[in-house]
């Protein structure tokens, strides 16, 4: 994860030397981007659940100075009070979800979870990972709570590319850490389900409206947050990290591909090329991907029950996580 990381840090930063040059704040940009990432580093290394919650607060705080880079425009102003309004609440419920474990500082490490909860009552396990769930939904932009997300949109598009690569799903990252509390928990996951589910099919409908591209990625992140929310409820929380990672390097290439992929399909529209021309052979891919994942998956069920995951699985992302790197490496711009 720390890997992941480090390279979209790098890949963001890159990006923004040529997007940010000449720029009157480009120094506080880099300052910004810097604690951010640093906060981001932070929460998913803290063992320590105090730590991880000032660290949580930290990305708050440094993304909404991201969001006001051009403090003179109406919409970034609307857009960072959007993003202010609801992140006290997932705040709140991550200090309350702290003070419910009621856990001693020699005990507070991640890795001591599992034995920490078996020892307490049922209602206070569940009161900790309501709360905790709650924090992370309304942290991923979950509907009612999605509005700060789609309008972020006049902030430069570095920012964009890290907010939806790395910092939205951050929460995700945080639920994984915590499973043998949300194991623990049935009301918990049954929330995540339910939430993640509604939100996901919501936004997957209400994204096929939009127009602008970069509305179109924002409501895709909500729903994308949603299935992740949806599959750690259920217990698959590898496929949840791969989900996380995949959908990490997929919005960086979506968003700061943006220009080019608005300027392309104005060509293809002067040309009278139809846009619809590419949508058999991407669903071709996508009916063979699926078929090839569940044939691979009853194969090595029957043989090997004992695995989770068959290797064709991981085999095929790895195949679309170089693809999606291959093609964004290389429609990236060069060092001046």
């Amino acid at each position: 994860m720390q890997a992941l990381i480090q390279l979209l840090g790098w890949m963001v930063l890159r990006y923004s030397r040529r997007y940010m040059q000449g720029e009157p704040g480009q120094a506080r940009f880099l300052r910004a981007i810097g604690c951010l990432l640093a906060a981001v580093t932070l929460v998913v290394q803290a063992s320590h659940l105090l730590l991880m919650a000032l660290a949580w607060i930290a990305c708050s705080l440094a993304l909404q100075t991201l969001l006001t880079f051009y403090p003179g425009r109406p919409a970034a102003r609307l857009a960072a009070a959007a993003n202010g309004a609801p992140a006290g609440w997932p705040n709140a419920c991550c200090w309350a979800r702290c003070c419910c474990g009621r856990w001693p500082a020699a005990a507070s490490a991640c890795c001591r979870l599992a034995a920490g909860v078996g020892r307490r009552r049922a209602g206070l396990r569940a009161a900790a990972g309501l709360l905790l769930a709650a924090a992370v939904a309304i942290k991923t932009a979950q509907l009612p709570f999605h509005g700060w997300l789609t309008q972020v949109m006049e902030a430069p598009t570095p920012i964009s590319a890290l907010l939806h690569a790395g910092v939205v799903n951050l929460g995700g990252m945080v639920l994984i850490k915590a499973a043998p509390l949300l194991q623990t928990a049935p009301p918990a996951n049954l929330l995540l389900m339910l939430w993640g589910g509604a939100s996901a099919l919501l936004c997957c409908v209400v994204m096929l409206t939009r127009i602008s591209i970069k509305l179109r990625l924002a409501w895709s992140t909500c729903a994308q947050m949603g299935f992740m929310l949806l599959e750690i409820g259920m217990g698959w929380y590898a496929l949840a990290l791969l989900h996380l990672l995949a959908h990490s390097f997929y919005k960086a290439h979506a968003f700061l591909l943006a220009g080019e992929t608005a300027r392309d399909s104005a060509a293809r529209r002067m040309l009278g090329q139809e846009s619809a021309d590419g949508v058999l052979p991407h669903l071709a891919c996508g009916l063979i991907a699926a078929a090839l994942l569940a044939a691979s998956q009853w194969l090595w069920q029957r043989w090997i029950p004992a695995a989770a995951l068959p290797p064709l699985f991981w085999l095929a992302m790895a195949w679309a996580w170089a693809r999606c790197c291959a093609a964004g490496l290389a429609g990236w711009p060069r060092w001046p």
